[in-house]
């Protein structure tokens, strides 16, 4: 894995019906976070926060592990600062973990985080006992730059997990799915009420189908002034068989609690990792990993098979194209490939009022099977609220 040069770029990936997608760089300078998987990247007014993650180890043939860490750094994306990465010194960070539930509390200016996993690179050594995954909450302040640990009042509430999504509006997370530590797959529902610290289940797992399939590590958005979110892709199974990723778009009425299955043309792969961004028009899905046991890289550690894609699907809510998909590629390959990011998978995402910040990625080199090539450049999205701007440029 390359570590970061001293001063690094920025991207940013603008989303153009007509055009498709395009890349412009961005300076960043500072502290840069070394490349790493699963790790958190949320967001408060002033910083994009890059939180705990892991180095994974791809061939455990040569005795390498996973080497998770518990560090934290925050970019400055509005003060004097812009641009600037620091490390943070806080005197508690959450325990060392991977594939952790986050999302900003915007109502207090501070981003939360929920559980996690750390596990080895080698299956065998998890054979016949639980998956090592966390059950805790934390909540990072910007002001202090410290982490501070949350204690529910009542038990555990969804208990150990990794690879839910959350949700925070105003002062309730809503948390659906995840992976469990006896490697069950969940598709229930809780709220968690940040004032009295106390979850609350809503639904329980369901095979039916008008629910939701379960899955971990997936898409799971709030569309902004209204009660619907979406759910999409992710893992099956933690299990290797053909079939692994989801292909599916739900639209979820929180208030009725109604699932609406939303039709998804062939052409439209599973997928898992990448990124994902909402506004009021669209919801896009940028980069990251299909299902594809023929092209994909193969490794032989407890992950899934590599086979990142320079894909960026968009799915329109409203306007001309409303009801309908869109498979977009990057218009300047050329240059991207100059910095080593034809592809891009594994990386962590956060939505920032409508601009969707990617950081990290790996691309992947099957022709010997070495599972990857990294860079640590941070790339931002600009979905549809800012598209006309962005594209004058051009």
């Amino acid at each position: 894995m390359t570590s970061a040069q001293p001063i690094a770029a920025i991207m940013m990936l603008l989303i153009s019906f007509s055009l498709g997608v395009e890349y412009q760089i961005e300076r960043q300078y500072g502290e840069i976070p070394r490349l790493k998987g699963g790790a958190a990247l949320m967001s408060t007014y002033q910083y994009i926060v890059n939180a705990l993650g892991f180095t994974e180890c791809f061939d455990i043939s040569t005795g390498c592990d996973h080497v998770y860490d518990n560090s934290t750094y925050v970019y400055d994306y509005r003060g004097v600062k812009k641009g600037e990465w620091k490390k943070v010194n806080s005197t508690n960070n959450p325990p060392p973990r991977a594939f952790s539930a986050y999302y900003s509390y915007a109502k207090a200016d501070t981003a939360i985080l929920i559980g996690g996993v750390n596990y080895p690179a080698d299956p065998a050594k998890l054979f016949g006992l639980p998956l090592p995954v966390i059950d805790d909450m934390w909540e990072f302040f910007p002001n202090t730059l410290q982490w501070v640990r949350r204690n529910y009042l009542n038990g555990t509430g969804p208990g150990a997990r990794t690879g839910s999504g959350i949700i925070i509006l105003n002062d309730t997370i809503h948390l659906w799915g995840g992976l469990d530590r006896d490697y069950g797959v969940k598709n229930d529902y809780w709220t968690y009420n940040l004032l009295t610290n106390v979850w609350t289940k809503v639904q329980n797992d369901s095979t039916s189908t008008s629910h939701p399939p379960s899955r971990y590590i997936f898409s799971f958005q709030h569309r902004k002034r209204t009660t619907e979110f979406y759910i999409a892709f992710g893992n099956i199974s933690p299990f290797p068989p053909t079939g692994r990723l989801h292909r599916d778009l739900w639209r979820f009425d929180y208030v009725t609690g109604i699932y609406t299955n939303i039709s998804i043309p062939s052409n439209i792969r599973q997928r898992v990792h990448g990124a994902v961004g909402i506004t009021n028009k669209a919801i896009v899905f940028a980069l990251g990993n299909v299902d594809d046991d023929v092209n994909e890289c193969k490794t032989d550690q407890i992950s899934d098979g590599q086979n990142p894609v320079d894909e960026t699907v968009v799915y329109h809510f409203s306007g001309p194209l409303a009801g309908t998909w869109e498979l977009l590629f990057l218009n300047n390959r050329a240059r991207i490939q100059r910095i080593a990011y034809t592809t891009i998978t594994r990386f962590q995402n956060g939505n920032i009022n409508d601009i969707l910040f990617l950081n990290g990625g790996y691309t992947f080199n099957c022709a010997n099977n070495t599972p990857f090539i990294g860079e640590n450049t941070t790339y931002a999205v600009y979905t549809e609220s800012m598209r006309t701007l962005e594209l004058n440029d051009f």
